[in-house]
């Protein structure tokens, strides 16, 4: 803008009557004005010049360019202008008529509208303004189809779903026309606020305003959410008072007033322009120099033609992580990309990669914010002494939109720092990116995969969450862990990310030949479909480690695929079969490790049930005493991290303190992003990709040979959890509830051809192993044929259905993918784009926080913590009372139901942390009863569950 940013608009000639029109529209209420109600032209600048500082002060360098490619290079003109426009749908009786009082205001004005039917509340101002704009636009743009086909949505789209043109259709009929956009008498000022608009954002008339092209479908959606963002920031009631006299509306009152909201909120940015880094960056990073496996990553990042997909596969232990992150240094620096997200399994694989990249960010911006994303976060925060939010509250109306980004949780939203310092923020994002829908728009984040995937959704507001990638580079860690649910939204967020030239890397140790083939298949096909270019086979993999790149450069698909030899050579792991009888329990694999660790050792022992996890370790106990361990998930949170740091400390990398002997009875939680290092395994059949992971475990550190007791020397596995009946496997219900009988069945094959042979060559055999767990080739002996074939189509059958599942609420389900505007986005399948959507497979249990009641006070049962007669302490130590957090699980409907219906302590119910708790009250013994089933926690046991029968 101008030294004089109001000359523009003012130069316009307007008459009184639109004058006093312009005057008693109103764009916020008083309610939502501090006090003094907003006039709509004001709201509009307001936007525009928070808009600015989006662009100038916000944004990635690659985003800007895709939006000048668009606009000629106008693009930041272009986005400020749609954040003026985004709200011209109040100017519209659909809007005005809200307010009694100021709609007598509009009136006497000469502005006047019949009575509403019912239908207007489906006419809200978004679509109103969608459809005047795109009429105003049909005038002034004759020639310019394709652009008004993408914009208008921009409008429609900025309460957080798209409609479908068929929307309009409701107000065919004259008299719902002037009922709810207004009769004729409306249309002057309706042009009039969109010329003073375009003025403002500096364009000469609206002809000039028109883009040259459409931008990348993907492009739109993260344009729109960052409409939404500038409209969000310029809603803010603290910042932006009311300015309710048209003589005093102004671009220099909303430029000074986004100014001050702009510190005041602190929203910062990320890289900006990265430096291109060096080859002695990696040592500066990460105190090493790069393996071999981590070079090549690098290498291939420099090579990439075009921003692209990076698929790396390598054996567990080989540093992918930092590989990972040294390649988004350089794909940010050569593509304009000015921070990341990283994507985890679970939310403690979350906590700790949490920490990995505070430390990498650290080396180069200390002061480079990083977002921890996943429903127990604050949790995680309070715990570590870092900043904590609670939510101020939603508002009300026409505006609202809310405050809370997680799926249901014990604890309340956030919005406001209540704990720390000037000096101890820093690294922490702005308060403003906890709000509901905005966590992936802080400049770094960490969290869940479901976080990322939730931007592949049709929900509400889902153009906020993509907008929050579409800066970044995104990379997905221990990407196998997706199962065939899970996986489809995955697919689906690549699509979109290869549409908007967004970076991808991808890690794994395990990955099958078909789901590699999917996933990078489907990046590409987002980008194909954006360039039209012809797509092109995925290559297989040709070794172990594994690099492969993909991108999209002058309508090519050009892949770069290296391999290179692990820096660890590979090593025999001996395996084992230890068949379970039902009548045996865990005797004779306790009878095993007694042999085993006779004179010391390690060992880990994966089960994969939690009642199995607990009902060994009773045996292992009676056994080993204080050298057994277990961890699981049904501990409650603080419990579960100190455990879990404990064994990190003891078992870890570069630890001194490795205990004699200790065997650690875990469920899956040890099996991927648990950096301990075991003489010996034991594990549960699992799929053989699992396998291989819960294996990873074994001899992972580089320690002496002779620092490890002569019977656990060489790196040995011992399968078990499985009979063999009639020759046929047969396992456990929990693992076959779990798993599935099929990938058992070609797992337990594996297994028994690799006891009677050498083993395993790890990392050697892991791309073919994974391959034949996953094939549809016949495997194991003839005798298992005729039920492996019946397990084969009963798995296949599930895929099918949950694939389906699925399918009602990806974000663009097949037929709409190769739509190429977001009209009609939130119309397709099953999604209304209100409810929330689940994006990881299986029933998700209660969260429930453990108290018991002694002498008529309250206390945390695991901590201790006394909260008094009704509760109330418990404010004053909020993060130890969120310590008693667990999950309970979630496959029992008896048991959900029930605890759906707990209700908090009296003393919560206005807490903003503990409003919506859930109290699960134990007596003195650690027993409740729920559900019909009997629920006990044992501080050493966790908790454990008597089922009810039948």
């Amino acid at each position: 803008m101008t030294t004089d940013p109001d000359a523009s608009w003012r130069r316009l000639v307007i008459n009184d009557s639109l004058r006093s029109q312009l005057g008693a529209l109103w764009g916020k209420s008083a309610e939502k004005g501090g006090g003094t109600t907003n006039l709509l032209l004001q709201h509009l600048f307001d936007a525009m010049a928070v808009g600015e500082l989006v662009w100038d002060d916000y944004l990635a360098p690659a985003f800007k360019s895709h939006l000048d490619e668009a606009a000629t290079g106008q693009g930041r003109r272009l986005y400020v202008w749609l954040c003026g426009m985004h709200d011209i749908g109040k100017a519209t009786p659909a809007f005005q008529r809200l307010k009694p009082d100021l709609a007598e205001r509009v009136r006497a004005t000469g502005l006047s509208w019949p009575p509403l039917w019912n239908h207007s509340k489906r006419w809200r101002h978004d679509r109103a303004g969608a459809l005047t704009l795109l009429e105003i636009l049909k005038e002034a743009w004759p020639g310019g189809q394709e652009q008004i086909r993408w914009l208008w949505p921009m409008v429609a789209g900025h309460h957080g779903t798209f409609p479908s043109m068929s929307v309009f259709g409701t107000v065919k009929a004259p008299s719902s026309r002037r009922a709810l956009q207004g009769d004729p008498s409306w249309l002057p000022i309706q042009r009039l606020i969109v010329h003073l608009v375009t003025a403002a954002a500096g364009w000469d008339d609206l002809g000039s305003a028109q883009p040259a092209r459409s931008p990348a479908k993907a492009d739109q959606l993260a344009l729109s959410g960052l409409i939404s963002m500038a409209d969000w920031i310029a809603s803010n009631e603290h910042h932006f008072a009311g300015i309710d006299r048209l003589q005093a509306v102004s671009l220099q009152a909303a430029m000074e007033r986004a100014a001050n909201a702009w510190s005041a909120l602190s929203l910062g940015r990320g890289w900006r322009s990265m430096a291109a880094p060096s080859e002695e960056t990696f040592l500066h990073r990460f105190r090493s120099t790069p393996r071999p496996t981590q070079q090549i990553v690098m290498d291939v990042a420099r090579n990439l033609p075009a921003p692209g997909l990076l698929v790396v596969e390598a054996p567990m232990g080989e540093g992918k992580t930092e590989a990972a992150l040294a390649a988004a240094e350089i794909l940010a620096s050569r593509f304009g990309s000015d921070g990341v997200y990283v994507a985890m399994p679970t939310q403690a694989t979350s906590d700790a990669m949490y920490e990995r990249v505070r430390s990498w960010l650290g080396t180069f911006d200390e002061r480079s914010a990083v977002a921890l994303l996943h429903g127990r976060r604050r949790v995680s925060n309070l715990t570590r002494g870092r900043s904590a939010f609670v939510d101020q509250g939603a508002s009300e109306g026409p505006d609202s939109y809310g405050t809370v980004d997680d799926p249901p949780s014990v604890y309340g939203s956030i919005c406001e720092d209540v704990s720390l310092g000037e000096e101890e923020k820093l690294g922490e994002p702005a308060e403003w990116f906890f709000g509901r829908y905005r966590g992936l728009l802080a400049a770094n984040g960490v969290g869940t995969i479901d976080q990322a995937l939730y931007a592949a959704t049709r929900t509400k507001f889902v153009a906020l969450r993509y907008a929050g990638l579409a800066g970044k580079v995104v990379i997905f860690d221990e990407v196998h862990a997706a199962d065939a649910y899970m996986a489809q939204f995955l697919e689906e967020l690549l699509w979109w990310l290869g549409n908007g030239r967004v970076p991808v890397i991808l890690l794994s140790a395990t990955l099958a030949p078909t789901q590699r083939e999917r996933l990078v298949g489907a990046y590409l096909e987002g980008a194909t479909v954006r360039s039209r270019t012809p797509p092109a086979r995925v290559p297989p993999q040709v070794g172990y480690p594994n690099v492969l790149a993909a991108a999209v450069s002058d309508r090519t698909v050009h892949y770069d695929q290296r391999s290179v030899a692990s820096w660890r050579p590979s090593e025999y792991l001996s395996v084992s079969v230890l068949e379970e009888q039902p009548s045996d329990g865990p005797e004779a694999v306790v009878a095993v490790l007694r042999e085993r660790l006779v004179a010391g050792g390690c060992a880990l022992l994966i089960r994969n049930t939690v009642g199995r996890a607990q009902e060994t370790f009773r045996w292992a106990r009676n056994e080993f005493g204080k050298d057994a361990v277990l961890l699981h998930s049904r501990f409650a949170s603080g419990e579960r991290a100190r455990i879990t740091e404990r064994l990190l400390a003891q078992l870890g990398p570069g630890t001194e303190n490795r205990p004699h002997r200790l065997v650690v009875v875990a469920t899956q939680v040890a099996e991927q992003s648990f950096d301990i290092d075991a003489d010996i395994l034991v594990t549960d059949l699992a799929p053989l990709d699992l396998v291989l992971q819960r294996a990873g475990r074994v001899h992972r550190h580089q320690r002496p040979k002779e620092a490890r007791p002569e019977a656990v020397r060489q790196p040995h596995v011992i399968v078990t959890g499985f009979r063999l009946t009639d020759g046929v496997p047969r396992f456990p219900r929990g693992s076959e509830a779990v798993y599935g009988r099929h990938l058992l069945l070609r797992s337990a094959a594996l297994v028994i051809e690799a006891m009677a042979g050498r083993g395993w060559s790890v990392p050697a055999d892991v791309p073919k192993l994974v391959a034949h767990g996953y094939s549809r080739d016949p495997i194991g002996p003839e005798s298992w044929r005729g039920e492996a074939e019946r397990a084969q189509e009963e798995w296949a059958g599930k895929i099918v259905k949950r694939e389906g599942e699925a399918s009602n609420f990806l974000l663009a389900p097949s037929g709409q993918a190769f739509a190429v505007t977001l009209e009609g986005l939130h119309t397709w399948g099953g999604a209304d784009g209100e409810r929330h959507v689940q994006v990881r497979d299986g029933d998700m249990g209660e969260e429930v926080i453990l108290v018991v009641e002694s002498k008529g006070e309250w206390h945390t049962f695991v901590g201790g913590v006394r909260l008094g007669p009704n509760g109330d302490s418990a404010r004053d130590r909020i993060g130890e009372v969120l310590d008693d957090t667990l999950r309970l699980p979630g496959h029992d409907p008896n048991l959900n139901a029930a605890a759906a219906r707990l209700s908090p302590l009296p003393g919560w119910r206005d807490d903003p942390w503990l409003g919506k708790a859930r109290a699960l009250r134990l007596d003195r013994d650690g027993q409740a009863e729920i559900g019909g089933h009997k629920l006990t926690y044992d501080r050493v046991l966790g908790l454990t569950i008597e089922w009810a029968q039948g």
